[in-house]
């Protein structure tokens, strides 16, 4: 997951030294970061008490975590904050010599080129752009998964959670959520069986993401990136008819906070927007009178009873056109 970006003065955030501007959409980009979560840092070959000074005229000073002179940014953020890593930051660099530091301490480069000037060619950056006004966090976290291809898929950010495909090390905190007595009883074709449960999320992993590009996926928290329970579409086949179903659980001790909601309408909106899902459905047990509540409360409605698996559901569907309550 990507935790800071690191912004050179010049070049990127402010033209030049003659022209001390920083234009509306680079502010819009910092706000965006920041809002995110994402750590902040500006270097040049300024010391960081010249580089303050520089910034202090902006609204968006306050959002920096610190300045840091370009020969020492392969410390910078691990130094400053010990959870952040190289492989965790990107730079946002307008020179050559900023792409081979942050190359050299393992950090992914961004060179902007301005196409109305004539500068070096930043061959060596992991990607060029010719302007920061389409840029934003959601753009630079997709440059952060495809640049690593150890980095888990992740689907959507809310304001508080992260929701991301699973990796096999997700499993021992699932499981312990599955464990939770108001959670087993519903699940289906669970054996509470350690060694089998793994095994099979270990194959739904690595068969059914790549087979369908999406699944059932982790919930986390943004801030601690703790798994507080589990939310995704997946395609079912109902009555000779391919169907988006979504799924969703929180862990007992995060229930009440607004969570479920959060992530269950951030993951309709996903298949909407990007599965072209023509309606979603919910398929419920109807002993679990607590999913059938939240599913009425979030804009579903319901279709019918069916009967499988030795229990009866209930059916709930929500379309693009149904809003949930406020």
């Amino acid at each position: 997951m990507l935790k800071a970006v690191i912004f050179e003065l010049y070049g990127v955030m402010i033209k030049s030294k003659a022209e001390p501007v920083m234009p509306p959409y680079m502010i819009d980009l910092i706000w965006d970061l920041h809002k995110n979560g994402i750590k902040l840092f500006v270097t040049s070959l300024l010391s960081g008490n010249e580089m303050q000074k520089i910034l202090e005229p902006f609204s968006i000073a306050s959002y920096i975590e610190a300045t840091v002179p370009m020969k020492e940014i392969e410390r910078t953020a691990f130094v400053l904050d010990q959870t952040i890593r190289p492989r965790d930051c990107i730079l946002l660099t307008a020179s050559q010599e900023g792409i081979d530091l942050a190359n050299q301490a393992g950090m992914i480069s961004i060179g902007y080129s301005d196409p109305h000037l004539s500068a070096p060619a930043l061959w060596r950056a992991a990607l060029l752009v010719e302007g920061f006004d389409e840029i934003d966090h959601t753009f630079l976290e997709q440059v952060y998964q495809d640049y690593h291809d150890d980095v888990p898929k992740t689907i959507v950010t809310t304001d508080r959670l992260l929701i991301r495909e699973f990796i096999p090390s997700d499993f021992d905190a699932l499981y312990a959520i599955w464990q939770e007595p108001d959670i087993r009883c519903f699940l289906e074709e669970f054996t509470n069986n350690y060694a089998i449960e793994k095994a099979k999320f270990t194959a739904y992993i690595q068969n059914i993401y790549p087979y369908y590009g999406y699944g059932l996926w982790g919930v986390f928290l943004k801030t601690k990136e703790q798994l507080i329970g589990q939310c995704g579409i997946e395609l079912k086949n109902r009555k000779d008819t391919a169907v988006h179903e979504i799924g969703y659980l929180i862990g007992k001790q995060y229930r009440g906070k607004g969570y479920a909601k959060e992530c269950v309408n951030a993951v309709i909106s996903y298949a909407f927007d990007k599965l072209s899902a023509p309606r979603i459905l919910a398929v419920i047990d109807k002993r679990n009178l607590k999913s059938i509540r939240f599913a009425e409360q979030n804009g579903m409605t319901y279709v019918e009873d069916r009967k499988g698996n030795h229990r009866i559901c209930a059916v709930y569907e929500r379309k693009p056109e149904a809003k949930p309550e406020a």
